[in-house]
């Protein structure tokens, strides 16, 4: 497997929810998080998963990489923003 057909196989964290199809609550609770965090981060107010919150996700969703996390693209295609 090349680099770029391994990228592809990686989910951004709205992506990973959509396929556990989890309401916004629901995925907060799966990943250890609040509900208030998960909206933060999906809106950009949190640019970059800290310690033991970025852990947990990595842990529960191994698709989902620290480099997904932290960039913007992370937030997926509902909240990207420039």
């Amino acid at each position: 497997m090349t680099p770029q057909e391994a990228q592809k196989n990686l989910l951004t964290l709205q992506e990973a929810q959509k396929n556990l199809n989890m309401k916004n609550v629901q995925f907060a609770e799966f990943l250890g998080v609040s509900p208030s965090w998960l909206s933060s981060y999906y809106h950009g107010r949190i640019r970059t998963p800290m310690g033991t919150v970025a852990q947990k996700i990595i842990e529960k969703l191994p698709k989902v990489t620290l480099a997904k996390l932290n960039s913007m693209e992370g937030r997926g295609p509902d909240y990207h923003r420039k």
